[in-house]
């Protein structure tokens, strides 16, 4: 990877799935032992299968929109991990403030266990739990940057300022594209099937 060079502005710009960088960051997050939430399940590609296993949004879009999070904010990779379906229908629309303590539940752990898997995704359980969507995002793209840095084994290029949300070219107007998928299965806000 010595020819690899990685840009931090780039985290604020993956979001389709069909990038390779973005399916690749994904499958870091995976290798470094990544669990789902509700199944506390590692993504091996059995349980990748078994558990229906998707990219979703930590914020859901629901809350996002109800919030005024600008979509190149909630639809960035920063705002997606890899989950099983019935944990993204468990999760819902809902705040992270009120889906955390209702996963403890369904996944029968403690709350210093889930939050250990829930950092093992490079997430400030802490930002997520007080449903802190800025500070989860800066926590969260320092996180997924030192990630990339460590698989390329060397540092990437930080062109953001550590503490602004987007940068410069990275504004909310510089990606007016249409980001709502109708096959994007994140869009559920059901609640968990019984």
């Amino acid at each position: 990877m010595s020819g690899a060079t990685f840009a931090e502005s780039r985290l604020l710009s993956l979001r389709t799935r069909q990038s390779a960088a973005y399916k690749g960051l994904h499958a870091l997050l995976m290798a470094e032992g990544a669990k789902d939430w509700r199944f506390h399940q590692t993504f091996d590609h059995t349980q990748y299968v078994a558990l229906d296993v998707d990219i979703h949004h930590v914020f859901p879009k629901k809350w996002c929109d109800d919030n005024k999070i600008p979509r190149n904010l909630r639809e960035s990779i920063i705002n997606k991990t890899p989950l099983a379906a019935k944990t993204n229908r468990l999760i819902g629309g809902a705040s992270p403030a009120a889906y955390v303590p209702k996963l403890e539940g369904a996944a029968a752990i403690s709350s210093d266990e889930l939050d250990a898997i829930i950092g093992a995704h490079l997430i400030d359980t802490k930002a997520l739990r007080a449903a802190d969507f800025d500070a989860f995002f800066l926590a969260r793209r320092r996180a997924l940057l030192e990630l990339v840095e460590k698989a390329m084994g060397k540092q990437a290029q930080r062109d953001v300022d550590a503490g602004e949300l987007t940068g410069g070219e990275e504004a909310p107007e510089a990606f007016a594209e249409e980001y709502d998928d109708p096959q994007d299965p994140d869009d559920v806000t059901n609640e968990d099937e019984s």
